[in-house]
């Protein structure tokens, strides 16, 4: 099968997911297939102009190191520490979403508006927030949280001791078996067979850790920001088994082209327990696209305040006056750069930046916000562009909404940024092909634009006309 388009990748998940022994494949009670499709997702989507450092491993230092950042970050921000308590609705996110500063404080983008609307209803909310493997610690926070780390943490650690015990038995060694097999015949690759286990037992044993917690709490309903990751996938695990409905909240782009959202064979929410009961979604173009993915999913609009409570705060003017300092006078155009993870500085931007000498462009290059590994490497390229006009310090800064507010155009690949643009009346170009199947209808009616030329970048923005702010 030809891998060359997007259709033909997700196409290809779609003829290994028919496959109902793919399907029943399970290790420790918990199916294999919802993550492995993850994995060979990641995989044939990511095609990389850079290389992307791997994950830490866990071992003494790192261990030691996690458990110090946890204490500094809970004592320093001590005032936001959460207690554990019965709830009415249980929150897990990532820490990832935690990187729009309001007043002074580290608001978490997706959970927080969620948690308000909650709270103004009257309900009890219990928010758990895991750092990942990157240790993410953004302090002060906004709402106050309860930080799980240790306890992923804790369980990585039981999950290797338990990997070298598993290693060598027969379940292990035939569902291992079993994984290099769909390798084999469908002609991909991904996780090693191995590693994957061992993230497996890591799933099952966070499950089992999380169990007490959610059982203590007894929500009502739990949102999960994002499922697909592991300390995702226990937390709806252990959620499912409880009987409490669990729902994985948007935090960029889903649709037809996602392969967490498309094309499974049969429901997945009734055939895995580490697959929401449903989803919700921030407008109406998703809530109707969801629905026709996942007919057996329930899907929740859910408009996201964060707009309303950026523009109600002390800071946002500032903001707005901050950005305008920087600009340097008789300034004609001011264009955003939205980076994607694991993309690097793109090639196509080094270029439209070294020709764009004539057209009085001021560049802001905003990173996506798991772009920890790149950060570095992205600065040094940039270093290395002939131009005075580029920043990536105020542009990480701010928050989006700001920078929607004050700039003329927005361009990149594919990033979700493009509709939040359209919605501030700031026209977006995708560079990527991923952005023309992502944003076929907007670019169809002509409210995002698509090129790969640059050409007819140039042009675009040549022949914008800047509207007042």
């Amino acid at each position: 099968m030809s891998l060359d388009s997007i259709e033909d990748k997700i196409n290809l998940l779609y003829l290994i997911d028919s496959n109902k022994e793919v399907r029943l494949l399970k290790y420790l009670d918990v199916e294999i297939w919802p993550v492995l499709r993850m994995q060979i997702g990641n995989k044939l989507w990511k095609d990389n102009n850079i290389e992307v450092k791997k994950q830490r491993k866990t071992n003494v230092f790192s261990v030691i190191q996690s458990y110090g950042n946890y204490f500094k970050y809970f004592f320093k921000d001590r005032y936001n520490n959460q207690k554990i308590s019965k709830a009415d609705v249980l929150v897990i996110s990532s820490s990832v979403y935690r990187n729009t500063m309001i007043d002074g404080k580290f608001i978490h983008r997706i959970a927080d508006p969620i948690i308000l609307h909650h709270q103004n209803k009257g309900d009890n909310v219990v928010h758990f927030e895991f750092s990942g493997s990157r240790e993410i610690y953004k302090t002060p926070r906004f709402l106050s949280s309860v930080f799980i780390q240790p306890l992923c943490k804790t369980s990585q650690i039981a999950a290797r001791l338990l990997y070298v015990f598993f290693l060598f038995t027969p379940d292990f060694k035939l569902v291992k078996n079993k994984i290099s097999e769909i390798y084999a015949k469908n002609n991909v690759s991904a996780i090693l067979p191995n590693k994957l286990l061992m993230d497996i037992i890591y799933l099952r044993v966070l499950s089992i850790v999380y169990t007490p917690f959610v059982r203590y709490i007894n929500p009502k309903r739990a949102y999960v920001i994002p499922y697909y990751c592991y300390e995702g996938y226990a937390f709806v695990r252990s959620c499912k088994r409880l009987g409490i409905p669990v729902y994985d909240v948007q935090h960029g782009v889903q649709g037809k082209y996602h392969y967490a959202y498309s094309k499974w064979h049969q429901s997945p929410g009734d055939s895995y327990s580490v697959f929401p009961d449903g989803f919700v979604v921030n407008n109406k173009k998703d809530k109707e696209l969801l629905e026709s993915l996942l007919p057996f999913c329930k899907i929740e609009l859910f408009e996201n305040g964060l707009k309303n409570i950026l523009r109600n705060s002390k800071s946002y003017e500032n903001e707005k006056i901050k950005l305008k300092e920087l600009l340097p006078s008789g300034r004609n155009k001011l264009v955003l750069i939205t980076l994607q993870k694991g993309r690097g500085f793109p090639e196509i931007y080094k270029q439209l930046i070294n020709n764009s000498a004539e057209l009085s462009v001021y560049w802001l290059i905003r990173f996506h916000p798991a772009m920890t590994d790149e950060k570095n490497e992205i600065t040094n390229v940039l270093r290395q562009i002939p131009n005075d006009k580029i920043d990536i310090k105020v542009a990480n800064e701010l928050t989006l909404l700001s920078l929607l507010d004050s700039v003329d155009m927005h361009i990149t690949e594919f990033s979700t940024v493009a509709f939040e643009a359209a919605a501030e009346g700031i026209k977006s170009i995708v560079v990527h092909k991923t952005g023309l199947k992502y944003y076929e209808a907007e670019i169809t009616s002509g409210l995002i634009i698509y090129s790969e030329d640059i050409k007819v970048i140039t042009s675009e923005i040549s022949d914008f006309t800047s509207i007042e702010k």
